[in-house]
């Protein structure tokens, strides 16, 4: 990396959406600095016509499409890319993941590049993420209990008890390539996200939050079927009880936490299928 210009590639997953009809992207071909890389895997059950792989090509010249057809794992696929391209290969310094429903401000890339020339040493930098009006990224995460802030708290903060979504981190490939040994398999849509920050405080002191917020979609606050919200409920249940199998104390405590808030969804959705985990 030089002084004044970390080369960064960026990853936008895709799932049953074209291209040209992710705000992500939408939003990435405004950038005021455009000098980047870009992957795009699309986890659709198949792959986009070539109107809109000419459409990525024609706005992303340094883009790349990739195509799995079967809703792979997200750790499997944040794996294969670090893999190919940041631990085999030495061009990028930084790896920002986003999902396919961010809309980012035009000077996203060019905040997150002086961040990273200002901060060397720190190996994670996030962006504030707000979803519905409310701040939803980073946050305080003690075990599974999580609580958003009620203000945002930007620069260099101790990476400990905090964690991020996906969508805008930021990591350096110094950290990658040092510490990072793959995402846990057991992880598939939900909880990659927490592991990556827990697994970076265990290495690293300190993350960068930057002051700029990206506005993005979470499923919490959309509309959708009964049988998809059940699905997703069971992948959180999943995913956070594989992140608190440390300790007795500790799992039966998640265990308990899980029972609370799967009644609390049963109730309100007057379903009693929340009560199932399998």
């Amino acid at each position: 990396m030089t002084e004044s210009t970390p080369q960064l590639l960026l990853l936008v997953v895709l799932f049953e959406t074209p291209p040209s009809g992710s705000d992500t992207l939408r939003s990435l071909a405004l950038q005021e600095d455009s000098n980047f890389d870009l992957v795009v895997w699309d986890n659709s059950p198949s792959a986009t016509g070539d109107a809109e792989r000419e459409w990525l090509k024609r706005i992303f010249p340094r883009s790349e499409y990739r195509v799995s057809e079967s809703n792979m794992p997200l750790a499997r696929v944040y794996d294969t890319v670090i893999s190919e391209k940041i631990e085999l290969a030495s061009c990028f310094d930084y790896l920002t993941i986003f999902d396919q429903d961010s809309i980012l401000p035009p000077c996203f890339i060019a905040d997150m590049r002086k961040a990273a020339v200002a901060h060397p040493e720190t190996g994670m930098l996030l962006p504030l993420v707000s979803s519905a009006g409310t701040l939803v990224s980073p946050a305080t995460m003690h075990w599974f209990l999580g609580r958003r802030w009620s203000v945002p708290r930007t620069g260099l903060l101790p990476s400990r008890s905090i964690t991020a979504i996906n969508s805008g981190m930021t990591i350096s490939a110094r950290y990658l390539k040092t510490y990072f040994k793959g995402y846990p398999q057991d992880l598939a849509f939900y909880g990659t996200d927490s592991w990556m920050s827990q697994a970076y405080a265990e290495h690293c002191s300190t993350v960068f939050v930057v002051g700029t917020t990206i506005v993005h979609g979470l499923a919490e606050h959309a509309p959708e079927p009964l049988e998809q919200r059940l699905w997703r409920h069971r992948e959180i249940v999943r995913s956070t009880r594989f992140l608190n199998n440390r300790g007795l104390f500790r799992r039966l405590s998640c265990d308990l936490y899980l029972i609370l808030f799967s009644v609390r969804k049963a109730r309100k959705f007057r379903d009693s299928r929340f009560l199932k985990w399998t």
